[in-house]
């Protein structure tokens, strides 16, 4: 039962949106990294959901897939895959997929009427540019649906990026504006939700030229100031410091130039102080994962804890096709 209210509150903090779903992490590292990082320093074709001028031309024919248990009997799933259209174009596609599991329905006399599902699935296609050594834009489409048992939703969203390149100094820099859209149909066109959870996010990734460490920063939601959970009732004020660390991801990877796995930590300050228990430690807001080879085929492994009680489990798998010939 506990569980089943977490995950009550939960929806209700991000309920000043529709289609939070999808600012869900979509791989392990990615999860690992906090959900969010837009200047990711290397190939994994996930990072794209973040900044989709991420999509480098180094991982043509890549396939991502992922999934991951959530609170109260939900799930999540999602895949990705990326082919190289010309010499510094390429072109990805996916999914992203979150089910809420089975619910009990009763009429307004409270009699039981069945039971039934509620659903969100999003379908996307993204394009990358290189424009030079030093720049890369991207820019993304994804047609949105929702279904809740007999009501269905539509929408259409869509994300740009621009990644700047400083590979001699082990240098990125990257920010996109996810999410830019509406709900244009469904749900009884209750406009107080129509909006889509717009994200516009700054990050920067530097490498140790000498040992196997990349440090993330990530600064997201910068299209508003106050973000605070929208069920909260106190009336205790968050002073200038509160609001400016909810703002901010930090992270660390650990990439060996074998490239054969990596580690990886962050902490999700929003996230720390969305379900938090007061007086009591716990690892709300932090986020890591390991991922490594088995012959051609990565697999990681991430998690997410969002309160003490229920942290998520990411598995993900992610292969270059043409190692099989494919």
């Amino acid at each position: 039962m506990s569980v089943v209210l977490l995950f009550s509150t939960y929806i209700q903090a991000q309920s000043l949106f529709t289609m939070s779903f999808l600012e869900q992490p979509v791989s392990a590292h990615h999860a690992a990294l906090g959900g969010n990082n837009t200047s990711y320093l290397g190939h994994d074709i996930s990072f794209l959901v973040s900044n989709p001028a991420l999509l480098s031309i180094q991982s043509s024919n890549e396939l991502s897939v992922n999934v991951a248990s959530y609170f109260a009997g939900s799930g999540y799933g999602s895949g990705i895959y990326s082919r190289l259209l010309h010499e510094r174009g390429m072109l990805g596609a996916g999914f992203q997929y979150m089910g809420y599991g089975e619910f009990t329905g009763f009429d307004e006399y409270g009699v039981e009427t069945g039971t039934f599902s509620a659903r969100d699935v999003a379908f996307f296609v993204s394009y990358s540019q290189q424009l030079n050594n030093y720049f890369s834009i991207g820019a993304t489409v994804k047609p949105v649906l929702g279904v809740y048992e007999r009501y269905v939703s539509y929408a259409l969203a869509g994300d740009m990026g621009i990644v700047f390149m400083d590979k001699e100094n082990g240098l990125q820099v990257g920010f996109s504006a996810k999410n830019i859209g509406v709900r244009f149909a469904g749900y009884e066109s209750d406009e107080s939700a129509s909006m889509l959870p717009l994200n516009l996010s700054l990050g920067a990734s530097k490498k140790l030229l000498h040992a196997p460490f990349v440090f993330h920063l990530t600064m997201q939601q910068l299209q508003r100031w106050t973000y605070d959970v929208s069920t909260n009732v106190d009336s205790t004020s968050i002073s200038f410091v509160g609001e400016l660390a909810r703002h901010f991801i930090v992270g660390v990877d650990v990439l060996p130039p074998s490239d054969k796995f990596w580690l990886a930590l962050s902490y999700n300050f929003l996230r720390g102080q969305e379900l938090p228990v007061p007086e009591i430690f716990s690892l709300s807001g932090f986020s890591g994962g390991i991922g490594f080879f088995i012959k051609d085929v990565e697999l990681g492994i991430g998690f997410g804890s969002y309160h003490q009680a229920a942290t998520t489990l990411h598995i993900s798998l992610r292969t270059d096709l043409t190692k099989f010939g494919l």
